[in-house]
C-alpha cells in the first residue's frame, strides 16, 4: 500500500467512551457542513469521530501551495472539532480531487474506526463533486449490511443531475433550533478562515449556499431552520431518529 500521511487528533476522549458512537465520513474538511447536525447529535451525547479522506488542499488559493495549504485545513479542522464537540478526528492525505482512484486506501483506513459505531453518515451519493461521491461509496462499504448509512444533503438541495432531493417518511427532516443553527454555521466558518479570506470571488457562491442550507430547508416547512438525511436501503436497526429526539445532556 502506498503511504499517505495520516493525522488523528483524539478531542475529547470522554466522548470516545460514550455508548452511542457514530463515523461521519467525508472527502474535505468542511464537507460537514452539508450535514448540519453534529453540534444536536454532540449535545445529546453520541460520540462523533470524522474522517478526512483527503488533504483538502485542491482550492487555488493566493499565497498557499498544495502542502501549506493542507496543513492549514487540518489545523482548521481541529478547531472546527472542539467547538463541534466531537470525539475524533482522522485524516488520510489521499490527493484531493482523486478520491476515487483510491476507494481501496480509503477504505483499508477507515476499517479501523468502524468496530464500535451504531451509524454511518457520509456525503449523498447524487451529490455534483466527484470526491464527494468516492466518499460516499467507502462509506458503504464501510457500513454494509448491518450498520444503517445515513446520506447528507447537498449545498443547493439538488443532485448532480439537477432533481430536486425531496426527503420521504423514510428520511429525517430534522428542525434545529435557531441557536444550533447558528452554531453549525461558526463550525463551518471555524473550518474555513484560510478560504474565506484569500478565495476568489467567483468560487464564492458555495460557501454562500452552505451558510444558507439550514434556512433553505426551514423554509420548505414553514420553520426557521432545519436539516435533512437520506436513509440508505442496508439496515433496518436504527438508533438515529431516538437519538435526536433525546433533551440537551
Amino acid at each position: 500500500m502506498r503511504e499517505f500521511e495520516t493525522l488523528h487528533a483524539i478531542v475529547d476522549e470522554k466522548k470516545l467512551e460514550l455508548p452511542d458512537q457514530a463515523l461521519v465520513v467525508v472527502a474535505h474538511h468542511d464537507d460537514e457542513k452539508m450535514w448540519n447536525m453534529q453540534s444536536h447529535l454532540a449535545q445529546r451525547g453520541v460520540g462523533l469521530t470524522v474522517l478526512v479522506l483527503t488533504d483538502s488542499s485542491g482550492r487555488d488559493l493566493k499565497g498557499y501551495t498544495p502542502e501549506r495549504l493542507a496543513k492549514a485545513r487540518w489545523t482548521e479542522g481541529t478547531a472546527s472539532a472542539q467547538e463541534a464537540g466531537l470525539a475524533g478526528l482522522h485524516r488520510i492525505g489521499l490527493p484531493d480531487g482523486q478520491l476515487s482512484s483510491y476507494i481501496d486506501y480509503a477504505i483499508e483506513f477507515g476499517e479501523q474506526f468502524i468496530d464500535d459505531k451504531a451509524v454511518v453518515f457520509a456525503p449523498n451519493y447524487g451529490d455534483e463533486h466527484p470526491d464527494h461521491v468516492a466518499a460516499n461509496i467507502v462509506a458503504q462499504k464501510l457500513a454494509g449490511d448491518a450498520t444503517p448509512l445515513y446520506e447528507m444533503d447537498t449545498l443547493t438541495g439538488y443532485d448532480q443531475y439537477g432533481n430536486v432531493l425531496v426527503p420521504t417518511e423514510k428520511d429525517i427532516y430534522q428542525p434545529l433550533s435557531t441557536r444550533t443553527a447558528r452554531k453549525e454555521k461558526k463550525i463551518y466558518k471555524e473550518l474555513n478562515p484560510t478560504q474565506t479570506k484569500n478565495i476568489p470571488w467567483h468560487q464564492r457562491k458555495a460557501m454562500f449556499d452552505a451558510l444558507g442550507m439550514t434556512s433553505r430547508r426551514g423554509r420548505e416547512r414553514g420553520i426557521p431552520h432545519a436539516a435533512v438525511l437520506f436513509k440508505a436501503n442496508n439496515a433496518i436497526n436504527d438508533p438515529t431518529r431516538k437519538w435526536l429526539q433525546r433533551s440537551v445532556a
